[in-house]
């Protein structure tokens, strides 16, 4: 939640849209296991990766330029292609390989912020 919430701290427009995601996951998991179709699949282990994995979405706005993610006006089509492919990019091994390594300290930066 740490990383995501410094990922969308990049883009002033999003507001509350990771937290309120990440609760859309987890209310319509926990209802969609209700079904007898899904009682296998959706279990506790399940929804809670799924609910733990829901602020990474926006993974994506990583690569967007600030110029283009905190845009006022609106996109050129240009702008509006890097941000709808950005998501598309590879990520770099080595950013990944130091978020994992230092997710408990990004958590416990995260606590104290929110």
């Amino acid at each position: 939640m740490g990383f995501a919430t410094l990922i969308e701290s990049r883009d002033q427009s999003t507001g509350g849209h990771i937290r309120r995601t990440t609760k859309y996951v987890e209310l319509l998991a926990k209802e969609t296991a209700k079904e007898k179709i899904y009682k296998e699949i959706l279990t506790k282990d399940y929804i809670q990766n799924l609910i733990m994995s829901a602020p990474m979405h926006d993974i994506g706005k990583v690569t967007i330029p600030d110029a283009i993610l905190q845009k006022a006006g609106k996109l050129t089509s240009k702008e509006y292609e890097i941000m709808k492919n950005g998501a598309e990019q590879d990520f770099d091994p080595f950013l990944v390989e130091i978020f994992l390594k230092n997710r408990k300290k990004i958590e416990m930066i995260y606590e104290q912020l929110g």
